[in-house]
């Protein structure tokens, strides 16, 4: 009698044993799953930081659009020269290049003659495009060259740009011409 006592003590243990066994399995799965989730999370959130878009404001620190105030003709011909003072971030810890695409007003590309970045600092330092290291802020003038007879005056529209983080995927900036 005792035996049979002891064989189904025994054969209980092993019955709670595999049970809990079993319970452990399924709960190190689910924590798995859970850190296997987390860790795609990061990582999407990674690419989404490292695919931000860098932000432009105007210089004073008042909000978009842009605000392109200075105007004076050109030496260069007969051309209007155009600019606002703008400071751009890279919010991202990679280096960037960022490049005017287009000007569009009322829908409509507005034909530029040329657009170039003077840097605030040094404004014998102008260029095409720009390049900024990581967590990075700089001040520019932003000039934009016109024909002479077509100067966007009093209109507003979008500057168009791309930045070598998001190549695929330009953005536009709000900017308004006095």
């Amino acid at each position: 009698m005792i035996a049979v006592a002891g064989l189904v003590l025994t054969a209980l243990a092993l019955v709670v044993s595999l049970a809990f066994n079993c319970l452990q399995y399924k709960w190190r799965n689910e924590e798995g799953e859970q850190l296997e989730r987390e860790k795609t999370e990061a990582k999407a959130e990674q690419r989404r930081r490292e695919r931000t878009a860098p932000e432009i404001y105007n210089a004073s620190g008042s909000p978009n659009p842009m605000r392109i105030t200075g105007s004076q003709h050109s030496v260069q011909g007969s051309f209007v020269d155009m600019w606002g003072a703008i400071t751009v971030v890279n919010p991202t810890q990679a280096h960037m290049k960022i490049t005017p695409l287009r000007l569009v007003i009322n829908g409509v590309d507005w034909e530029i003659t040329r657009l170039v970045f003077h840097l605030k600092s040094n404004d014998r330092e102008r260029y095409d495009r720009i390049s900024m290291v990581g967590n990075d802020k700089q001040d520019y003038n932003l000039h934009f060259l016109f024909p002479e007879t077509k100067i966007p005056k009093g209109m507003s529209g979008e500057l168009w740009l791309t930045s070598s983080n998001r190549e695929d995927e330009p953005f536009s900036v709000p900017v308004s011409f006095a």
